[in-house]
């Protein structure tokens, strides 16, 4: 079927080199068959596969990058574009990626770092101008010597997953809306309730001036706590959006700290673990500074009979920090860990239930993120992960 026999075999000689002349056949069959396999995994794969050299040229494109990019491999393969120029990540799209790393935009951190996989999310513009989010993996091809030749990188479209995700949050949202509704005229109805009756006791003649008096006490008292929720919940519903800058967070963390000394009480110690030489990273210094002030004051109500509260900083994956707020406390109850975040939920029985939301907002307007969890011997520590500032797109803190 035109495959070659692997065997060799000796012809006439020949007089011009004065020797024989031995003539070998390969078959090749196997090796037709590799290729054939790949070129179908190639072209029916619903992933895009693509390989990048050190020059950061692109010398594979399958069918399914140019279904997610918009872009042609017989464009791509044989010009001057480079890697960058088809997935457009640099600048203010990078920003948007869950972890926006700038080495990465040039899809050459492989080459530059280490020669481990690697895989991230990422919000890229398509040749039509659109956006589209997709996951990248990347894996390093090493040569006989070990280094690293090219890259193979695998392309998914994560947009389907996204419009499901906005679908499911917009949904959470409104469920919100209904719990803040409700929790609101709970918040509203109590303080107008004593209002009411307090005040038909001044306006009842028959009342001793002694009831009227406290009764007008009431009334200032509890249009003074209603004019602190309605604060609070306008704080929350209508948050300053964040005004970045690159920060160096430990100047952040001991502001916090010196202004919370001067409100706390007796019995209470603070302690910090700060990691040398910390990237900085890129946030709204006021906002942050409210972020921690309130888990110091949170974790502070956590120990009623005093103890310490740690912050602790250090370096958390690819180009993010880690802030550790640790108490001494109780602990979180496991029933109530997924329930922290959500508005008017409290533990307390004084409080707000708006404190830890506000944090969260705020954390989540900044692209990172806070966790909650009870730690190993006793109390609880919140963690707040944000990313390294980018040079390029947040200046310098003054």
């Amino acid at each position: 079927e035109g495959a070659a026999v692997g065997s060799a075999t000796a012809a006439a000689p020949d007089t011009a080199f004065g020797g024989w002349v031995a003539w070998y056949f390969y078959d090749v069959t196997e090796h037709r068959r590799t290729e054939d396999n790949l070129q179908a995994l190639l072209k029916h794969s619903s992933d895009g596969i693509f390989m990048i050299d050190a020059d950061c040229r692109l010398r594979l494109f399958n069918e399914a990058c140019e279904r997610i990019t918009g872009y042609r491999a017989a464009e791509v393969l044989h010009s001057d574009f480079t890697f960058s120029n088809i997935f457009q990540c640099a600048g203010t799209d990078c920003q948007r990626a869950a972890h926006p790393i700038p080495e990465l935009c040039a899809g050459q951190f492989c080459f530059r770092r280490d020669t481990t996989h690697r895989t991230h999310e990422m919000c890229i513009r398509t040749r039509s101008g659109g956006e589209a989010w997709v996951e990248i993996s990347y894996t390093p091809v090493c040569d006989d010597a070990g280094r690293v030749a090219f890259v193979l990188g695998i392309l998914r479209d994560l947009t389907p997953r996204r419009q499901l995700e906005e679908q499911l949050r917009l949904t959470r949202k409104l469920a919100t809306l209904g719990e803040l509704t409700s929790a609101m005229a709970h918040e509203i109805k109590n303080p107008l309730g004593i209002i009411l009756s307090a005040a038909e006791i001044i306006m009842n003649p028959g009342r001793p001036e002694e009831q009227k008096r406290q009764a007008a006490e009431f009334i200032r008292d509890e249009a003074k706590r209603l004019d602190d929720r309605m604060k609070v919940f306008l704080k929350f519903s209508r948050p300053r959006p964040p005004q970045f800058t690159a920060q160096n967070i430990h100047r952040i963390l001991t502001q916090a700290i010196i202004a919370y000394r001067t409100l706390s009480r007796p019995g209470l110690e603070l302690q910090t673990r700060f990691a040398p030489q910390l990237p900085r990273v890129a946030v709204d210094a006021d906002q942050m500074l409210q972020v921690f002030l309130n888990l110091l004051m949170n974790a502070d109500q956590a120990m009623p009979a005093g103890g310490t509260i740690t912050i602790t900083t250090q370096p958390a994956g690819l180009g993010e920090v880690r802030i550790d707020v640790a108490d001494e406390g109780i602990g979180l109850p496991e029933g109530d860990q997924s329930r922290l975040f959500e508005p008017f939920f409290s533990t307390k029985p004084k409080g707000s239930g708006l404190g830890l939301s506000i944090v969260m907002q705020i954390v989540v307007a900044h692209r990172g993120r806070i966790e909650a969890a009870n730690r190993s011997e006793s109390g609880a520590v919140f963690s707040v992960i944000l990313p390294v500032a980018a040079r390029e797109n947040h200046p310098a803190a003054p």
